[in-house]
């Protein structure tokens, strides 16, 4: 969901007023289910407490046993 239009849509979701999602859309040059959606979205938001943000999965990489023959050979071919 774009970000800049979830920011826009919470001024009518804090105020309880329901927007005119054509005209939202027009102004942020979206479809008008996309205003719907952040708003809908931000009114969930707000009885479930804040927006929460995903969480990345941290896992270790694929090269991380070979990152020491890599930087080796990196240095070696500065050398040269």
């Amino acid at each position: 969901m774009r970000r800049d239009i979830y920011e826009g849509v919470q001024l009518y979701v804090n105020q309880k007023i329901k927007p005119n999602y054509a005209e939202l859309a027009r102004q942020y040059r979206s479809d008008y289910r996309t205003v719907k959606s952040a708003y809908e979205q931000g009114i969930k938001n707000k009885k479930n407490g804040e927006q929460k943000r995903k969480v990345k999965n941290s896992r270790p990489s694929k090269l991380d046993p070979f990152k020491p023959i890599i930087e080796e050979k990196g240095s070696v071919a500065k050398r040269l």
